[in-house]
């Protein structure tokens, strides 16, 4: 990859509303350092994956991320950072880079950046934006738009079913404590 790359951070989770009023799960990351932010909206692909670490009688189920961090984790593989790359019809795609058992850097390409992200903050390792996307994709918040504590964020996700956002709300809220 020839582009130069910008760090982001978490900077919240919340909702982005569309041109029909539609309110979309999204985490919002933001340049390290700078002002600059990307939307990377949420999806609900894994939901029954992510509904088991809520059910149950409170026993602690894995999400598929945690499987992958888990199975890479048994084969000897680091994730390093992750890369947002170009989007594909209004979705982040990014690339996952990691060193294999032999200590060769390799990339998983083609994966929706939310996925990637959720990885990444369990591996907790940073995630790089292609500076020409970030510029392109330049994000501007009114300040009351992600004002929801992050607990009452977690709340309305479990209560609306969205396990896929609880969990990532969760995983922001763990990390914070840490």
């Amino acid at each position: 990859m020839n582009d130069r790359l910008t760090e982001l951070e978490l900077y919240r989770i919340g909702f982005v509303g569309t041109p029909n009023k539609n309110h979309i799960p999204a985490v919002i990351m933001k340049e390290l350092g700078g002002q600059r932010m990307i939307s990377v909206l949420l999806g609900l692909d894994s939901p029954q994956a992510v509904m088991l670490n809520f059910t149950f009688g409170g026993k602690n189920y894995p999400s598929i991320w945690d499987l992958y961090m888990q199975l890479s984790s048994t084969c000897g593989i680091r994730m390093t950072h992750v890369r947002i790359t170009h989007m594909d019809h209004f979705l982040y795609i990014a690339e996952m880079v990691y060193i294999d058992p032999c200590g060769q850097e390799k990339v998983m390409g083609n994966v929706k950046a939310s996925d990637a992200i959720a990885i990444a903050i369990r591996a907790k390792v940073p995630i790089f934006i292609s500076t020409e996307l970030l510029e392109k994709s330049k994000l501007v918040l009114s300040q009351q738009e992600f004002e929801i504590p992050l607990q009452e964020q977690l709340d309305k996700a479990i209560e609306s079913e969205n396990y896929e956002l609880a969990a990532k709300i969760r995983d922001i809220i763990n990390a914070q404590k840490q």
